[in-house]
């Protein structure tokens, strides 16, 4: 059951990270907050909630040999992965950050073969390579994708981001063995503060408080709580009991997600290529995932 458990996390997570492509970008475009300020944002305001709930439920404490370990996760894991993601965000299209996260998982593979000495079965590698296809037949089906020289820094920190992000996934797993997921986020996020508050205070204190919409507020809201919050959570509950491997294939599932919402609004038209696609990469999910369920004997 916990694993079933951590599936259904990692579902939610590509949800609400299928959201945030749009919404994120919408608050930083429409010159609401800078990218770095938005990182600060986020990890207050979810490093506070982190720290309320396991205050009041946890209660763990962390061994200090293992504290320059959580300072290497928070730099990997939060102040370069979000500030990479949303300053690349704001510089390139939202396709060419989604095509180009989706190597991911690729990377994920190949940190934990290297790192945590997991061994990529056959049907692991087959289900990486389909999902990915399907990801890529996805995305070029939704627009053009344009790697020229005008994307070039937007498009080079998304894949700072993916790198960073994928690391950070399987450094974690180590940590996640030991300690309350809840414990492992909230030390991550508090080791990551100071040196975000440094990066981020001259943008933060530019910020036109009075430019401020609803739905400006409505998208910061969001993003802390859903695109924060929930995912770093999410993502290390289903860690500690699954491979990294299979939590960073989720990723693949977030391009499908945002396909399918937009067909049920009435947003874009379900075509022959868009099925082949999603064949693909819930064929590549099934693949990595199905050993992950217990079996009814």
């Amino acid at each position: 059951m916990n694993k079933v458990k951590a599936h259904l996390a990692l579902f939610a997570v590509s949800i609400f990270y299928s959201c945030n492509y749009i919404i994120a970008q919408d608050v930083m475009q429409g010159d609401f907050i800078p990218p770095i300020a938005l990182v600060l944002f986020r990890v207050i305001g979810a490093g506070t909630m982190f720290w309320i709930i396991h205050v009041s439920f946890i209660r763990e404490r962390i061994k200090k040999k293992d504290v320059p370990y959580f300072i290497l996760c928070s730099i990997i894991g939060i102040v370069i992965a979000q500030n990479s993601f949303l300053m690349g965000l704001e510089k390139t299209p939202t396709i060419n950050a989604s095509l180009l996260v989706s190597t991911t998982p690729i990377i994920v593979a190949g940190f934990s073969v290297v790192i945590l000495k997991e061994r990529l079965t056959l049907n692991r590698i087959a289900g990486i390579v389909l999902a990915g296809i399907g990801t890529a037949v996805l995305l070029s089906a939704r627009g053009k994708i344009d790697f020229s020289n005008d994307y070039l820094l937007g498009n080079s920190l998304i894949i700072l981001n993916a790198t960073a992000y994928g690391l950070y996934l399987v450094l974690i797993k180590p940590l996640l063995r030991t300690y309350h997921p809840l414990t492992v986020i909230k030390w991550v996020f508090t080791f990551s503060a100071p040196m975000i508050i440094i990066i981020s205070y001259r943008d933060f204190i530019q910020i036109d408080w009075s430019a401020f919409t609803t739905y400006a507020w409505i998208g910061l809201i969001y993003v802390i709580i859903f695109a924060t919050f929930f995912t770093y959570l999410f993502n290390a509950y289903a860690i500690k009991i699954l491979s990294p491997v299979v939590a960073g294939l989720y990723l693949y599932l977030q391009p499908f997600i945002t396909t399918v919402l937009s067909i049920g609004f009435g947003k874009d038209e379900l075509t022959l290529h868009k099925i082949i696609a999603g064949i693909l990469i819930l064929t590549g999910l099934y693949f990595v995932i199905k050993k992950s369920f217990p079996r009814n004997t």
